[in-house]
């Protein structure tokens, strides 16, 4: 398996904080950290990222808190079944077009992407969500998702 860091991305170069053994994971540790350093951003990047500065003493304590690490390995464990590669997690949301009713826009955000996934979500325009793991979601995916969502909600009607 390949590991996956986690960086601060606000600072440049990104701060390593830790590395970690899945993209899941690195995504769900990148969630909880920015859960509790409001303000602070958080980046998951393939492999190792030990060239790259250190990230604040009290963040990199806070990755390796017992409390972290058992919320995580909780995440993952509720996951395992839908994800057992533990690839990475996107959501991708379904948007009326606020000039014609007839189309629907997608978008797709990562899942440690909490203020974007929020602001999309409770958009007036929100009509559904998608779950997708592994790397970014193709247009290809993303029709495949589309015609699966328009195929359920006809069946609801």
């Amino acid at each position: 398996m390949i590991p996956y860091s986690v960086l601060q991305s606000d600072h440049q170069p990104g701060a390593f904080v830790i590395t970690v053994v899945s993209a899941r994971a690195a995504q769900i540790y990148a969630r909880l950290l920015a859960e509790r350093f409001p303000g602070n951003k958080f980046a998951i990047q393939e492999g190792g990222a030990w060239g790259a500065p250190d990230c604040h003493p009290s963040i990199r304590d806070s990755a390796r808190s017992f409390e972290v690490e058992r919320l995580a390995a909780t995440m993952l464990k509720r996951d395992a079944e839908t994800n057992p590669e533990g690839l990475a997690k996107w959501h991708v949301y379904f948007l009326r077009r606020p000039d014609t009713a007839a189309t629907t826009r997608c978008r797709a955000y990562a899942d440690h992407d909490t203020p974007m996934r929020s602001r999309t979500f409770s958009s007036p325009d929100y009509i559904g969500t998608a779950i997708f793991y592994g790397d970014l979601p193709t247009p290809h995916d993303i029709g495949v998702m589309l015609e699966d969502f328009k195929a359920s909600k006809e069946a609801t009607a």
